[in-house]
């Protein structure tokens, strides 16, 4: 049996995120990453994390869902996996991402901030704003890091033409 991972590892870190969606209203549910978290500071994010030492895909996703947003499995259906990409943004530290998307039934009732000590508060943004090369969120430009807004566009477009 091999040992668990360490962040301080220079390895490539594993982790999965999900874009959290409600096919309904067609609006994606992010959070603000302030500066108290390890990376990808000051921006939009959706929810990731590591996985857990030979957690599987899925369970290792719904958990991060859950701990993040208070988002129960039952809520969830429609787990697709969308695109992985790799991730340097210079904390030191090596991210492989998957990404899988996920439809969740009344999002905007059941999301809420579980980690006000991490994330600042939760947004709803729609799918066709997500779209956009410079998508604004109130009217202003919405912040994410570098490497996520494409990643981002390109599954707001795959889930726009499957609805």
């Amino acid at each position: 049996m091999s040992e668990p991972r360490s962040l301080q590892q220079a390895l490539p870190h594993f982790t999965v995120m999900a874009v959290p969606y409600d096919p309904i209203t067609r609006m994606v549910a992010m959070m603000w990453r302030g500066d108290r978290v390890r990376s990808a500071k000051n921006c939009l994010s959706t929810p990731a994390g590591l996985l857990e030492h030979g957690e599987p895909f899925e369970p290792g996703l719904l958990r991060e869902l859950r701990e993040e947003m208070a988002i129960e499995p039952d809520n969830c259906f429609r787990v697709e996996f969308q695109t992985i990409y790799r991730n340097d943004n210079g904390d030191g530290l090596d991210w492989v991402i998957g990404v899988w998307s996920v439809a969740v039934r009344d999002l905007q009732l059941v999301a809420r901030n579980v980690e006000p000590d991490k994330h600042d508060y939760l947004v709803f943004m729609p799918l066709d704003e997500l779209c956009s090369p410079d998508p604004m969120l109130n009217g202003k430009p919405a912040q994410f890091a570098s490497s996520l807004q494409p990643v981002l566009r390109t599954v707001a477009k795959r889930l726009i033409q499957s609805l």
